[in-house]
């Protein structure tokens, strides 16, 4: 992997998180672990809006994650230390 493209990574990255089984990682999880994909990738990537568009290609986990409690306030305070 080493030396591959950021964008590249991040969607091979959301792949597996979305391939892995319901049993093992719940639908909640798998939207915490892509908003947690989305600020770590930021960081590489730029362009927000095409980050936004590779994790978050399905709006409805994009609600998900508005509404979650938890993932919410770790964001804010996740982006509130990046300089």
């Amino acid at each position: 992997m080493k030396g591959a493209e950021p964008a590249s990574l991040v969607i091979e990255s959301r792949k597996k998180i979305l391939e892995a089984d319901e049993g093992q990682v719940p639908r909640h999880r798998k939207t915490e672990l892509r908003a947690a994909l989305e600020a770590f990738a930021g960081l590489l990537i730029k362009d927000a809006q095409l980050l936004e568009n590779i994790v978050w290609e399905d709006a409805a986990l994009l609600e998900t994650l508005i509404k979650s409690a938890a993932v919410v306030p770790t964001l804010r305070e996740f982006s509130s230390e990046v300089p």
